[in-house]
């Protein structure tokens, strides 16, 4: 069966499903609406549909970002707008079905975050809420609008419109296009794609390897979800198209342990894919054939860095290899592999469908495109945005996330070994690759967690760094004895039994850590360390020299204190 006619009956059932005959109810139901309570405000809908006698279709939806409005629904009547609502209780949830599909009532209620997909009663459009009028959704843009184990809903909405163009294309072509558009890797490194798509093309050999990294494992980011959860069958088009411009047949798709429902719909929307033919032998009728093998991670940190993932994908350890050789041409089973991460492969479809030319024209000079980010912390709205570089990180953590000004110390700068920066720095600066680089940070994977004023500074890396310690591999002994001498010290520091000199120890130790290690775990283990004494060192000193925590968060012992 051809695409046209694959994407001609989806957008035809996509037709009657968003044009209903009967009352549609869609619960969003990522991993974060069902910590909240989404599976009770759905038995709540349902009962009340009984209760009402009210025939109505009750379907699922990705997490569209607003975490903090979890759990959330959307209700569709025959001849109207879809309109989302949260958060809910359950009796909240069945008491809007009462209001809105019993009485026809669209009840705008101020406790609720209410929008549409279309002005309506008063309720406005999604686009100009505040919380979606900054962003321009790419790898998010069917997330909470499609059910993510529906290949007719992603059909219908531009689902393989990029690779059925990438095969009309040279596979030259394809890694052209993607270095023109300025994509680069977002998972920490921010490697320009393209170009690492072009080592692996040009490297010798017949048989290479494709591998999606969806170890997302640092703390305070879950981009990588939100997009396997709300749309696996965009991330598993763009590997498809990566391994055409790559020359791969054969891929992997890492998923962190830690994520059953992302793994349960990537295996979904592959089977899916291979029953439809786009997977599998002879793509759309091409000869270029492809599958997949989706992996569950280890639970090791190092299972998420490059080399450590192939080693767990070969059957070995998660540890960290010399390089060079590079995974480009010494990667998987030691053969021609691309390592990209969820979002960067995610970006792709769009990509070669819309043409570089677009993803280019996105963003600032310096960093093209968009970037997934989420907040978290100290913010009134935690969740994740989608949005086009260049947009001032005041915005994002004062109107987007609702961060009170008066209640912002640091900022952490994407993952347990990353910046923890001054607020009123970070608010200095742009969402960008190059630009945060200018000024001596980066985004990392992607996750902000806002620190609050109440929080104690030495405690906060204690605890990251009991982290990093527990999840060093040991193969590298600067990194494996490194981070335990910093736990420890960082340990006493915070019983009221440090010394003086222990800042100077830590700062002294840490090129030692970095130059040390193989992999990015020990290269940048030191960097909140060092950080929060340069920029917080009146916090250490209170608790090194007056034997006490100015927030009451460190249980420092009377006896400590009394020295």
């Amino acid at each position: 069966m051809t695409l046209e006619t694959l994407v001609a009956e989806a957008r035809g059932r996509w037709e009657r499903k968003t044009n209903p005959d009967r009352p549609r109810i869609i619960i969003s139901a990522g991993s974060c609406g069902i910590f909240a309570g989404a599976r009770k405000v759905k038995a709540a809908v349902v009962d009340a549909l009984k209760r009402l006698h009210v025939d109505a279709s009750v379907e699922k939806t990705g997490c569209v970002g607003l975490c903090w409005a979890e759990p959330m629904l959307d209700i569709q009547l025959p001849g109207r707008p879809r309109v989302a609502y949260g958060p809910l209780t359950p009796a909240g949830a069945a008491q809007l079905i009462e209001d809105v599909v019993g009485r026809g009532n669209p009840r705008v209620d101020k406790a609720l975050y209410v929008y549409a997909d279309a002005p309506y009663e008063g309720i406005p459009p999604r686009d100009q809420t505040d919380w979606f009028k900054l962003q321009y959704r790419v790898t998010q843009r069917n997330a909470g609008i499609i059910d993510p184990e529906d290949l007719d809903d992603y059909l219908a909405n531009g689902g393989y419109e990029g690779l059925a163009r990438a095969l009309t294309m040279t596979p030259a072509e394809v890694v052209e296009a993607v270095k023109k558009a300025g994509l680069r890797g977002c998972g920490g490194a921010a490697f320009p794609t393209g170009l690492k798509w072009e080592f692996c093309l040009r490297a010798r050999g017949t048989e290479k390897y494709v591998i999606c990294n969806a170890d997302e494992g640092n703390a305070g980011t879950w981009k990588d979800r939100l997009i396997m959860e709300g749309d696996p069958f965009q991330l598993i088009e763009g590997i498809t198209i990566a391994a055409y411009a790559n020359g791969a047949s054969r891929g992997f798709i890492y998923i962190r342990d830690e994520y059953p429902l992302a793994s349960s719909r990537v295996r979904t929307a592959a089977e899916k894919l291979r029953a439809r033919g786009l997977l599998g032998d002879n793509i759309l009728g091409s000869n270029f054939s492809f599958d997949l093998v989706i992996r569950d991670g280890a639970g090791s940190y190092l299972c998420g860095e490059e080399m450590g993932l192939i080693s767990s994908i070969e059957g070995d350890r998660a540890m960290p290899r010399s390089r060079p050789p590079f995974p480009a041409t010494n990667g998987l089973f030691y053969k021609p592999t691309v390592v990209n991460n969820v979002e960067t492969l995610a970006n792709v479809p769009q990509i070669i469908a819309r043409g570089w030319e677009w993803y280019a024209g996105l963003g600032t000079e310096r960093s093209k495109g968009v970037r997934t980010i989420t907040v978290s912390g100290a913010v009134r709205r935690p969740g994740g945005f989608e949005l086009p570089f260049g947009v001032p990180l005041r915005t994002v953590i004062l109107d987007l996330a609702q961060a009170d000004p008066t209640d912002l110390k640091a900022v952490q700068m994407g993952g347990p070994a990353s910046n923890i920066l001054p607020a009123d720095f970070v608010l200095t600066l742009p969402l960008g690759l190059d630009e945060l680089r200018d000024a001596g940070t980066t985004m990392g994977s992607g996750g902000f967690v806002v620190v609050g004023r109440q929080s104690c500074i030495p405690n906060l890396v204690l605890q990251l760094m009991e982290f990093l310690r527990d999840e060093s591999c040991g193969k590298c002994f600067p990194c494996q004895m490194g981070t335990r001498a910093y736990y420890n010290t960082l340990l006493r520091i915070c019983r009221g039994e440090g010394r003086p000199e222990d800042l100077d120890f830590m700062l002294d130790i840490a090129p030692a850590i970095q130059f040390g290690s193989l992999c990015g775990h020990g290269q940048v283990a030191h960097v909140p360390v060092v950080d929060t004494i340069t920029h917080f060192r009146a916090e250490y000193d209170v608790h090194i020299r007056e034997r006490r925590c100015p927030q009451g968060i460190c249980e420092i012992s009377p006896v400590a204190a009394a020295v």
